[in-house]
Protein backbone atom coordinates (compact mmCIF):
# COMPACT_ATOMS: atom_id res chain seq x y z
CA UNK A 1 0.00 0.00 0.00
CA UNK A 2 1.25 3.37 -0.84
CA UNK A 3 1.39 6.51 1.11
CA UNK A 4 -0.48 9.45 -0.18
CA UNK A 5 2.94 11.18 -0.85
CA UNK A 6 4.20 8.30 -2.71
CA UNK A 7 1.09 7.84 -5.88
CA UNK A 8 2.63 9.01 -9.11
CA UNK A 9 0.67 10.90 -11.81
CA UNK A 10 1.25 10.09 -15.64
CA UNK A 11 4.64 11.33 -17.22
CA UNK A 12 5.85 12.53 -21.08
CA UNK A 13 2.21 13.43 -23.31
CA UNK A 14 0.44 11.31 -21.02
CA UNK A 15 0.20 14.14 -18.22
CA UNK A 16 -2.01 15.74 -20.25
CA UNK A 17 -5.54 13.98 -19.87
CA UNK A 18 -8.02 12.45 -22.38
CA UNK A 19 -11.38 10.65 -22.54
CA UNK A 20 -10.63 7.18 -23.52
CA UNK A 21 -11.61 5.86 -26.64
CA UNK A 22 -13.82 2.53 -27.09
CA UNK A 23 -13.33 0.01 -29.75
CA UNK A 24 -16.21 -0.26 -31.59
CA UNK A 25 -15.72 -4.16 -31.85
CA UNK A 26 -15.39 -4.30 -27.92
CA UNK A 27 -18.38 -1.75 -27.05
CA UNK A 28 -20.74 -3.51 -29.38
CA UNK A 29 -19.41 -7.15 -29.97
CA UNK A 30 -22.69 -8.51 -31.36
CA UNK A 31 -23.21 -6.17 -34.21
CA UNK A 32 -21.84 -2.46 -34.38
CA UNK A 33 -23.60 0.22 -35.25
CA UNK A 34 -22.89 2.37 -38.74
CA UNK A 35 -22.46 5.65 -39.02
CA UNK A 36 -24.08 7.78 -41.55
CA UNK A 37 -22.93 11.13 -43.09
CA UNK A 38 -25.37 12.56 -45.46
CA UNK A 39 -26.16 9.96 -47.76
CA UNK A 40 -23.02 7.61 -47.22
CA UNK A 41 -22.63 5.00 -44.47
CA UNK A 42 -19.62 4.31 -42.94
CA UNK A 43 -18.31 1.68 -40.36
CA UNK A 44 -17.19 2.78 -36.98
CA UNK A 45 -13.79 2.25 -35.91
CA UNK A 46 -13.99 3.72 -32.34
CA UNK A 47 -16.31 5.86 -30.07
CA UNK A 48 -14.93 8.56 -27.20
CA UNK A 49 -17.22 10.83 -24.88
CA UNK A 50 -16.98 14.33 -27.49
CA UNK A 51 -16.19 12.09 -31.14
CA UNK A 52 -15.83 9.16 -33.25
CA UNK A 53 -13.42 7.68 -35.96
CA UNK A 54 -15.00 5.92 -39.14
CA UNK A 55 -13.60 4.18 -41.47
CA UNK A 56 -14.50 4.10 -45.60
CA UNK A 57 -13.48 2.66 -48.74
CA UNK A 58 -15.19 5.25 -50.58
CA UNK A 59 -12.81 7.29 -53.32
CA UNK A 60 -11.53 10.08 -51.37
CA UNK A 61 -13.29 12.55 -53.28
CA UNK A 62 -16.46 11.91 -51.88
CA UNK A 63 -15.68 11.85 -48.49
CA UNK A 64 -16.02 15.23 -46.53
CA UNK A 65 -13.37 17.62 -46.07
CA UNK A 66 -11.06 18.60 -42.80
CA UNK A 67 -13.26 21.40 -40.87
CA UNK A 68 -16.08 21.09 -42.34
CA UNK A 69 -19.08 20.46 -40.48
CA UNK A 70 -21.74 17.72 -41.13
CA UNK A 71 -24.58 16.43 -39.83
CA UNK A 72 -23.72 12.74 -38.45
CA UNK A 73 -26.25 9.68 -37.34
CA UNK A 74 -25.15 6.68 -35.34
CA UNK A 75 -27.73 3.67 -36.14
CA UNK A 76 -28.21 0.49 -35.23
CA UNK A 77 -29.91 -1.64 -37.61
CA UNK A 78 -30.95 1.49 -39.65
CA UNK A 79 -33.05 3.22 -36.62
CA UNK A 80 -30.82 6.04 -35.11
CA UNK A 81 -29.19 5.72 -31.80
CA UNK A 82 -27.13 9.12 -31.70
CA UNK A 83 -27.00 12.49 -33.67
CA UNK A 84 -25.34 15.07 -33.89
CA UNK A 85 -23.76 18.21 -36.25
CA UNK A 86 -20.24 17.14 -35.98
CA UNK A 87 -16.73 18.47 -37.32
CA UNK A 88 -13.99 16.58 -39.45
CA UNK A 89 -11.38 17.00 -37.38
CA UNK A 90 -8.82 14.33 -39.04
CA UNK A 91 -8.51 11.92 -42.12
CA UNK A 92 -6.23 9.82 -42.89
CA UNK A 93 -5.06 6.41 -45.37
CA UNK A 94 -4.94 2.97 -43.78
CA UNK A 95 -4.87 -0.04 -44.53
CA UNK A 96 -8.38 -0.92 -43.86
CA UNK A 97 -9.33 2.55 -46.09
CA UNK A 98 -9.78 6.40 -45.25
CA UNK A 99 -9.71 6.89 -41.64
CA UNK A 100 -11.78 9.90 -40.55
CA UNK A 101 -12.16 11.46 -36.64
CA UNK A 102 -15.27 13.67 -36.30
CA UNK A 103 -15.59 16.02 -33.11
CA UNK A 104 -19.18 16.61 -32.02
CA UNK A 105 -20.42 20.22 -32.23
CA UNK A 106 -23.82 20.24 -30.05
CA UNK A 107 -23.84 16.77 -27.94
CA UNK A 108 -21.51 14.30 -26.54
CA UNK A 109 -22.02 10.38 -25.93
CA UNK A 110 -23.63 9.50 -22.76
CA UNK A 111 -22.59 5.90 -23.21
CA UNK A 112 -25.32 4.12 -20.64
CA UNK A 113 -28.01 5.69 -22.91
CA UNK A 114 -26.10 4.96 -25.85
CA UNK A 115 -25.95 1.28 -24.95
CA UNK A 116 -29.80 1.11 -23.73
CA UNK A 117 -30.65 2.39 -27.34
CA UNK A 118 -28.28 0.57 -28.85
CA UNK A 119 -29.97 -2.77 -26.97
CA UNK A 120 -33.52 -1.17 -27.89
CA UNK A 121 -32.74 -1.36 -31.57
CA UNK A 122 -31.93 -4.88 -32.02
CA UNK A 123 -34.81 -5.71 -30.09
CA UNK A 124 -37.01 -3.70 -32.44
CA UNK A 125 -35.40 -4.92 -35.41
CA UNK A 126 -36.47 -8.37 -34.22
CA UNK A 127 -40.18 -6.99 -34.76
CA UNK A 128 -42.03 -9.10 -37.15
CA UNK A 129 -42.48 -5.91 -39.80
CA UNK A 130 -38.66 -4.97 -39.86
CA UNK A 131 -38.17 -8.56 -40.14
CA UNK A 132 -40.05 -9.10 -42.98
CA UNK A 133 -38.71 -6.18 -44.87
CA UNK A 134 -35.48 -6.97 -44.10
CA UNK A 135 -35.97 -10.75 -44.85
CA UNK A 136 -37.37 -9.69 -48.43
CA UNK A 137 -34.12 -8.09 -48.81
CA UNK A 138 -32.49 -11.29 -49.06
CA UNK A 139 -32.21 -13.14 -51.99
CA UNK A 140 -34.79 -16.38 -51.54
CA UNK A 141 -32.02 -18.45 -53.47
CA UNK A 142 -29.67 -17.55 -50.66
CA UNK A 143 -31.91 -18.34 -47.66
CA UNK A 144 -32.24 -21.89 -49.20
CA UNK A 145 -28.78 -22.15 -49.19
CA UNK A 146 -28.05 -21.28 -46.00
CA UNK A 147 -30.99 -23.62 -44.72
CA UNK A 148 -29.25 -26.23 -46.80
CA UNK A 149 -25.65 -25.72 -45.45
CA UNK A 150 -27.28 -25.59 -41.79
CA UNK A 151 -28.90 -28.76 -42.59
CA UNK A 152 -25.80 -30.60 -43.54
CA UNK A 153 -23.75 -29.28 -40.34
CA UNK A 154 -26.35 -30.29 -38.08
CA UNK A 155 -26.42 -33.71 -39.54
CA UNK A 156 -23.32 -34.41 -38.99
CA UNK A 157 -23.07 -32.69 -35.18
CA UNK A 158 -26.05 -34.50 -34.17
CA UNK A 159 -25.22 -37.79 -35.23
CA UNK A 160 -21.92 -37.27 -33.47
CA UNK A 161 -23.28 -36.40 -30.62
CA UNK A 162 -26.47 -38.98 -30.08
CA UNK A 163 -23.45 -41.78 -30.60
CA UNK A 164 -21.46 -39.99 -28.08
CA UNK A 165 -24.16 -39.73 -25.29
CA UNK A 166 -25.14 -43.37 -26.11
CA UNK A 167 -21.12 -44.90 -25.26
CA UNK A 168 -20.73 -41.87 -22.23
CA UNK A 169 -24.64 -43.97 -21.19
CA UNK A 170 -22.26 -47.52 -21.27
CA UNK A 171 -19.36 -45.53 -19.48
CA UNK A 172 -17.53 -45.64 -22.69
CA UNK A 173 -15.92 -42.81 -24.96
CA UNK A 174 -16.46 -42.15 -28.83
CA UNK A 175 -13.07 -42.21 -30.26
CA UNK A 176 -13.44 -37.79 -31.23
CA UNK A 177 -10.66 -38.50 -33.43
CA UNK A 178 -11.34 -41.69 -35.33
CA UNK A 179 -15.19 -40.11 -35.83
CA UNK A 180 -13.85 -37.20 -37.46
CA UNK A 181 -11.72 -39.31 -39.87
CA UNK A 182 -14.88 -40.94 -40.84
CA UNK A 183 -16.39 -37.42 -41.33
CA UNK A 184 -13.93 -35.90 -42.91
CA UNK A 185 -13.40 -36.92 -46.43
CA UNK A 186 -17.69 -37.14 -46.48
CA UNK A 187 -18.29 -34.07 -45.39
CA UNK A 188 -15.73 -32.12 -47.04
CA UNK A 189 -16.58 -33.32 -50.69
CA UNK A 190 -20.32 -31.58 -50.15
CA UNK A 191 -19.06 -28.53 -47.82
CA UNK A 192 -17.30 -28.15 -51.73
CA UNK A 193 -20.37 -27.79 -53.80
CA UNK A 194 -21.73 -25.59 -51.46
CA UNK A 195 -19.29 -23.33 -51.16
CA UNK A 196 -18.99 -22.67 -54.54
CA UNK A 197 -22.91 -22.24 -55.19
CA UNK A 198 -22.40 -20.03 -52.32
CA UNK A 199 -20.01 -17.84 -54.43
CA UNK A 200 -22.35 -18.47 -57.68
CA UNK A 201 -24.95 -16.41 -55.21
CA UNK A 202 -22.87 -13.96 -53.78
CA UNK A 203 -20.83 -13.05 -56.65
CA UNK A 204 -21.91 -9.10 -57.65
CA UNK A 205 -24.07 -8.24 -54.32
CA UNK A 206 -21.64 -5.53 -53.11
CA UNK A 207 -22.94 -3.58 -55.98
CA UNK A 208 -26.33 -3.29 -54.05
CA UNK A 209 -25.50 -2.22 -50.62
CA UNK A 210 -28.79 -3.03 -48.95
CA UNK A 211 -29.25 -6.38 -50.68
CA UNK A 212 -25.78 -6.93 -49.28
CA UNK A 213 -26.23 -5.84 -45.40
CA UNK A 214 -29.07 -7.44 -45.38
CA UNK A 215 -27.58 -10.78 -46.65
CA UNK A 216 -24.26 -10.24 -44.26
CA UNK A 217 -26.77 -9.51 -41.13
CA UNK A 218 -28.99 -12.93 -41.90
CA UNK A 219 -25.83 -14.70 -42.37
CA UNK A 220 -24.37 -13.62 -39.13
CA UNK A 221 -27.62 -14.66 -37.67
CA UNK A 222 -28.56 -18.25 -39.69
CA UNK A 223 -24.52 -20.05 -40.22
CA UNK A 224 -21.73 -17.62 -38.46
CA UNK A 225 -22.98 -19.61 -35.19
CA UNK A 226 -22.36 -22.75 -36.33
CA UNK A 227 -19.58 -22.44 -37.85
CA UNK A 228 -17.87 -20.32 -35.04
CA UNK A 229 -17.91 -23.68 -33.17
CA UNK A 230 -14.54 -24.00 -35.29
CA UNK A 231 -10.96 -22.61 -34.19
CA UNK A 232 -10.26 -20.60 -37.76
CA UNK A 233 -14.17 -19.39 -38.12
CA UNK A 234 -14.24 -18.51 -34.00
CA UNK A 235 -11.13 -16.67 -34.47
CA UNK A 236 -11.63 -14.65 -37.90
CA UNK A 237 -14.67 -13.24 -36.47
CA UNK A 238 -13.95 -12.17 -33.23
CA UNK A 239 -10.57 -11.01 -34.82
CA UNK A 240 -8.78 -10.86 -31.13
CA UNK A 241 -5.79 -8.35 -32.96
CA UNK A 242 -8.39 -5.86 -34.90
CA UNK A 243 -8.22 -7.60 -38.00
CA UNK A 244 -9.18 -10.54 -40.23
CA UNK A 245 -6.24 -13.45 -41.32
CA UNK A 246 -3.86 -12.24 -38.83
CA UNK A 247 -0.44 -13.91 -38.39
CA UNK A 248 -2.29 -16.88 -36.00
CA UNK A 249 -5.14 -17.79 -38.24
CA UNK A 250 -2.10 -18.07 -41.25
CA UNK A 251 -0.35 -20.11 -38.54
CA UNK A 252 -3.52 -22.70 -38.22
CA UNK A 253 -3.64 -22.87 -42.26
CA UNK A 254 -0.39 -23.72 -42.62
CA UNK A 255 0.45 -25.93 -39.86
CA UNK A 256 -3.80 -27.51 -41.19
CA UNK A 257 -3.58 -29.19 -37.94
CA UNK A 258 -7.01 -30.80 -36.36
CA UNK A 259 -8.29 -28.13 -33.72
CA UNK A 260 -10.75 -28.79 -31.19
CA UNK A 261 -11.77 -30.63 -28.21
CA UNK A 262 -14.02 -33.26 -30.33
CA UNK A 263 -14.92 -34.32 -33.53
CA UNK A 264 -17.67 -31.54 -34.54
CA UNK A 265 -15.33 -29.09 -33.44
CA UNK A 266 -12.26 -30.56 -35.47
CA UNK A 267 -14.65 -30.68 -38.77
CA UNK A 268 -15.38 -26.95 -38.24
CA UNK A 269 -11.99 -26.11 -38.26
CA UNK A 270 -11.64 -28.53 -41.07
CA UNK A 271 -14.18 -26.57 -43.01
CA UNK A 272 -12.66 -23.15 -42.45
CA UNK A 273 -8.71 -24.66 -43.65
CA UNK A 274 -10.65 -25.92 -46.89
CA UNK A 275 -11.84 -22.40 -47.87
CA UNK A 276 -8.35 -20.95 -46.66
CA UNK A 277 -5.99 -23.32 -48.98
CA UNK A 278 -5.18 -20.67 -51.05
CA UNK A 279 -3.39 -18.91 -48.25
CA UNK A 280 -1.22 -22.24 -48.10
CA UNK A 281 -0.15 -21.86 -51.73
CA UNK A 282 0.74 -18.53 -52.03
CA UNK A 283 3.02 -19.16 -48.89
CA UNK A 284 4.52 -22.22 -51.07
CA UNK A 285 4.64 -19.90 -54.41
CA UNK A 286 6.65 -16.98 -52.62
CA UNK A 287 9.20 -19.48 -51.23
CA UNK A 288 9.95 -20.97 -54.17
CA UNK A 289 10.17 -17.48 -55.79
CA UNK A 290 12.48 -16.86 -52.94
CA UNK A 291 14.92 -19.84 -53.51
CA UNK A 292 14.91 -18.45 -57.34
CA UNK A 293 15.68 -14.83 -56.96
CA UNK A 294 18.81 -16.09 -53.98
CA UNK A 295 19.98 -18.52 -56.52
CA UNK A 296 20.02 -16.10 -59.48
CA UNK A 297 22.44 -13.73 -57.43
CA UNK A 298 25.06 -16.33 -56.86
CA UNK A 299 27.31 -16.44 -54.20
CA UNK A 300 29.17 -12.96 -54.09
CA UNK A 301 26.56 -10.85 -53.90
CA UNK A 302 23.62 -11.44 -51.12
CA UNK A 303 19.40 -11.10 -52.34
CA UNK A 304 17.53 -8.61 -50.31
CA UNK A 305 14.25 -9.65 -49.87
CA UNK A 306 11.93 -7.03 -48.32
CA UNK A 307 8.42 -8.70 -47.31
CA UNK A 308 5.74 -5.95 -46.34
CA UNK A 309 3.25 -7.25 -44.00
CA UNK A 310 5.30 -10.34 -43.50
CA UNK A 311 3.16 -11.64 -40.65
CA UNK A 312 4.75 -15.30 -39.22
CA UNK A 313 7.24 -14.90 -42.37
CA UNK A 314 6.60 -18.81 -42.95
CA UNK A 315 8.00 -18.58 -46.66
CA UNK A 316 11.26 -17.53 -45.37
CA UNK A 317 11.47 -20.46 -42.29
CA UNK A 318 10.63 -22.41 -45.20
CA UNK A 319 13.59 -21.14 -47.39
CA UNK A 320 15.89 -20.93 -44.44
CA UNK A 321 14.72 -24.86 -43.71
CA UNK A 322 15.67 -26.41 -47.30
CA UNK A 323 18.34 -23.68 -48.29
CA UNK A 324 20.79 -22.81 -45.61
CA UNK A 325 23.37 -25.37 -46.61
CA UNK A 326 23.84 -23.91 -50.96
CA UNK A 327 26.37 -20.91 -49.36
CA UNK A 328 24.17 -18.28 -50.67
CA UNK A 329 23.90 -15.25 -49.49
CA UNK A 330 20.36 -13.24 -48.35
CA UNK A 331 19.45 -10.81 -46.69
CA UNK A 332 15.18 -10.39 -45.66
CA UNK A 333 13.39 -7.24 -44.14
CA UNK A 334 10.16 -8.29 -42.50
CA UNK A 335 7.79 -5.16 -41.93
CA UNK A 336 4.67 -6.46 -40.20
CA UNK A 337 2.37 -3.82 -37.79
CA UNK A 338 2.03 -6.90 -35.15
CA UNK A 339 4.81 -7.16 -33.04
CA UNK A 340 3.55 -10.36 -31.67
CA UNK A 341 4.23 -11.64 -35.61
CA UNK A 342 7.68 -10.08 -35.94
CA UNK A 343 8.46 -11.72 -32.53
CA UNK A 344 7.09 -15.26 -33.87
CA UNK A 345 9.26 -14.71 -37.60
CA UNK A 346 12.38 -14.13 -35.44
CA UNK A 347 12.01 -17.04 -32.92
CA UNK A 348 11.69 -19.23 -36.01
CA UNK A 349 14.53 -18.09 -38.43
CA UNK A 350 17.05 -17.01 -35.62
CA UNK A 351 18.49 -20.92 -35.47
CA UNK A 352 19.51 -20.70 -39.17
CA UNK A 353 21.02 -16.72 -39.40
CA UNK A 354 22.58 -18.29 -36.36
CA UNK A 355 24.22 -21.24 -38.32
CA UNK A 356 24.70 -19.62 -41.67
CA UNK A 357 28.14 -18.01 -40.94
CA UNK A 358 26.83 -14.51 -41.66
CA UNK A 359 25.45 -15.31 -45.02
CA UNK A 360 21.96 -15.01 -43.52
CA UNK A 361 20.48 -11.79 -42.48
CA UNK A 362 16.93 -11.83 -41.18
CA UNK A 363 15.79 -7.92 -39.72
CA UNK A 364 12.04 -6.88 -38.00
CA UNK A 365 10.64 -3.90 -38.80
CA UNK A 366 7.47 -2.86 -36.56
CA UNK A 367 5.95 -0.94 -38.99
CA UNK A 368 1.88 -0.18 -40.46
CA UNK A 369 1.08 0.49 -43.88
CA UNK A 370 0.22 3.86 -42.95
CA UNK A 371 3.82 4.37 -41.63
CA UNK A 372 5.32 3.35 -44.80
CA UNK A 373 3.11 5.65 -46.60
CA UNK A 374 4.06 8.70 -44.52
CA UNK A 375 7.96 8.06 -45.50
Amino acid sequence: MLAYEELKGSSGRQIRFRPPRYDARKLFPSLAPRVRVRSSAYRLHDIALGGISVLSKQNSDDLPEIGETVPLSIQQSGLPIFESSARVCRAENTVFGSKIAFNFVDRFIEFDKLLTRNTQAQIAARSPAFVAESSQLVPTEYRAFCSDVLKLLRSYRLLLESNTTIAQGFHHGLDQVEAFETCEPRLIQQWRSLWRLGNELTNGMDKERDVKEATKEYTELVLTPELRKGAIWDRSYAKPLGYPGDFEIMNQVYDWERIGKDAYEMLMHRVGLEVAECIRTRMEVVRAHIADVVRERGHDRPARITSLGSGPAREVEGYLTSHTAGGHRAEFSLIDQEEVALHYAHEKTYPYVLNSDGRIKVQGFNLSFTDILRG
